[in-house]
């Protein structure tokens, strides 16, 4: 490991910023795709009126109007400025104590992103249920809860206060540790292939090839995510029974692969594509546009 001078101090909070609010700016854009997804999965919409999505779109929007499309953003834009900033800042800082980011070795670079990731879930992971609670309130549940003076959750969404916002928290972490793991690693080894280094040739030279290298990042990020997310989803249907953590976590594994082998672990992919591509190959974008700005103006 190598000493920590003041200027990486510095390096590495600019870093976080520019990390942070390049999220925040992906997210802003595909916020929208996100709150439709919330409100499918909470609340079954789309199997309930058998109709194609782009048509249940419309059906959403007619009903409840444009805002219902933004509901959580500001909980969304916090929770990236959190878990994006941090996972930047931590992965930055490890990185400099291995001696540098040009330096690294692949499996050097895997466990730095692997331990920002789960930093950054840690940091986050209360704005995750409160996020998910925002975006899946309907209109019709808002003037229940006005009727009844009373607050009724969405379903899969925990209650009980601090302790159930926090009952998901080792799953989070590990989570967090594959995609920014997956997320960091894949885009740094894909720009390097492609042989783009610097913010400094954006855009002449590196347009192309961040989006490029964000796609390839966004893709794999779904393809480590998947199964995570469908053995999270069978944990749900274990919580309420009297098993303990470890229990459900192998029960999970074995009846999603009695369901269906290998393919059981990877139901929803396309889906998982469609979601994490944009938002990842658009922070990358952002982020390589603030970085040539930050470099320009600051450094």
């Amino acid at each position: 490991f190598r000493k920590t001078h003041v200027g990486d101090i510095h390096l590495t909070m600019s870093v976080g910023f520019i990390g942070g609010l390049a999220a925040m700016s992906a997210s802003f854009l595909t916020h929208p795709m996100d709150s439709l997804r919330v409100r499918m999965f909470l609340h079954g919409e789309l199997h309930a009126h058998h109709v194609p999505r782009l048509r249940l779109v419309g059906h959403i929007f007619q009903r409840e109007g444009l805002p219902i499309f933004y509901k959580g953003l500001s909980t969304t834009l916090l929770r990236q400025a959190l878990w994006s900033g941090t996972r930047f800042s931590v992965n930055d800082s490890v990185q400099q104590s291995f001696g540098g980011k040009e330096s690294l070795s692949f499996h050097k670079r895997l466990a730095s992103s692997a331990l920002a990731g789960g930093v950054g879930a840690l940091v986050s992971s209360p704005f995750d249920a409160a996020l998910i609670q925002m975006q899946g309130t309907t209109k019709a549940m808002k003037h229940k809860q006005h009727l009844n003076g009373t607050w009724q959750k969405p379903n899969g969404v925990p209650t009980g206060g601090h302790r159930m916002l926090h009952q998901a928290l080792a799953p989070a972490i590990v989570r967090g540790c594959a995609v920014t793991g997956m997320q960091f690693t894949a885009y740094d080894v894909t720009k390097a292939a492609l042989g783009w280094t610097t913010s400094a040739e954006w855009p002449e030279k590196g347009f192309l090839k961040c989006a490029t290298a964000g796609m390839v990042s966004g893709a794999l990020t779904a393809v480590v995510v998947c199964p995570i997310d469908v053995l999270k989803a069978h944990q749900l249907n274990l919580a309420t029974s009297a098993v303990g953590p470890a229990t459900q976590h192998t029960k999970s594994i074995i009846s999603t692969y009695k369901s269906g082998g290998v393919k059981a672990f990877y139901r929803g992919f396309v889906p998982a594509v469609v979601r994490h591509t944009p938002q990842v190959t658009l922070m990358w974008m952002f982020y390589e546009y603030y970085s040539h700005l930050w470099q320009q103006n600051w450094d």
